[in-house]
């Protein structure tokens, strides 16, 4: 085996280590120039996470006093999803029985449970609401 290849992989990993500290160290003092910024994502991210939250729940309710109702505002659109219903321990004894899903393997079980109906397994239904990616589209002629 060459000596110098051995060599130059010892030396491009000391050039790559000292590369990262200099990143690292400039990426610390960015972030440190720029605390407020960075603080503001922060900040902002968690009040628009509230406001979708409110908004979704607002929908919802509306939503449930009128069903026919799936697009209680702009950009807002409610969509209803299937949800299982069933006990854990039936489903794992099932599982058990047919060898299958033995962890209990929540979405294989789900998805066995969606075609082939089993006897302690209900399906309901959940609204949940979307926010357009793009609200500046639906409020455009308001």
């Amino acid at each position: 085996m060459e000596i110098s290849k051995i060599k130059a992989v010892a030396e491009l990993r000391k050039e790559l280590f000292l590369a990262k500290e200099v990143r690292d160290r400039l990426y610390e003092a960015f972030q440190n120039e720029h605390i407020k910024e960075f603080e503001s994502v922060t900040t902002i991210g968690a009040e628009l996470a509230n406001a979708e939250s409110a908004v979704r729940a607002e929908a919802i309710e509306e939503y449930k006093l009128c069903p026919s109702n799936k697009t209680p505002g702009p950009g807002i659109t409610i969509k209803i999803f299937d949800i299982l219903e069933y006990e854990p321990g039936k489903a794992l004894t099932w599982a058990i029985e047919h060898k299958v899903a033995l962890k209990l393997d929540t979405p294989t079980f789900e998805k066995i449970a969606k075609v082939s109906p089993l006897d302690f397994v209900g399906i309901g239904q959940e609204p949940r609401c979307q926010i357009a990616t793009d609200l500046s589209k639906a409020l455009e002629d308001l």
